[in-house]
């Protein structure tokens, strides 16, 4: 509890840039690192109601950050594409988290932070499962195996 508090508490004191919401910039950061993609599977990744990925995804298109074009497959559904400029944005958000966490982990050892990585890829694993169980509790629990630091970006 103390630790969503804490990162609430951070939020609450930090804007983002171009005054999105911070739940806006998790659509950003897949449509950066996963390519573009449709409302319905944004909102499958991020564990969200479509029609709120489609409100954030909107404002990022208002901004310009973000691009909605026919999707080539179907021409019916919207494809949406992160802009040059949302690229760059997505890029200098990134640093500056990146020199806040160097900040806040200055006097951690390089074997602390490398235990804190993966204990937090294994727990990011086991919460994505557990959501999508309690979302779709038929499907069997095939037990993924837990990604390494390097391949959790998020």
């Amino acid at each position: 509890m103390r630790l969503v508090r804490l990162i609430g508490a951070i939020k609450g004191q930090t804007r983002a840039p171009h005054g999105i919401e911070w739940s806006a910039y998790a659509v950003l950061f897949h449509l950066v690192t996963e390519g573009p993609q449709r409302v319905k599977a944004l909102a499958e990744r991020l564990h969200a109601d479509p029609s709120t990925v489609s409100r954030q995804a909107s404002a990022l298109v208002d901004l310009g950050l973000v691009v909605r074009d026919a999707d080539p497959a179907d021409g019916r559904a919207a494809l949406l594409t992160a802009a040059p400029c949302g690229h760059a944005l997505y890029e200098t958000m990134r640093s500056h988290r990146s020199q806040q966490f160097e900040l806040i982990l200055a006097d951690w050892s390089a074997a602390d932070k490398h235990a804190l990585a993966t204990l937090l890829a294994r727990l990011n694993t086991d919460l994505e499962r557990q959501v999508t169980h309690l979302v779709h509790p038929t499907q069997p629990d095939v037990g993924a195996p837990h990604p390494s630091p390097a391949q959790e970006s998020a």
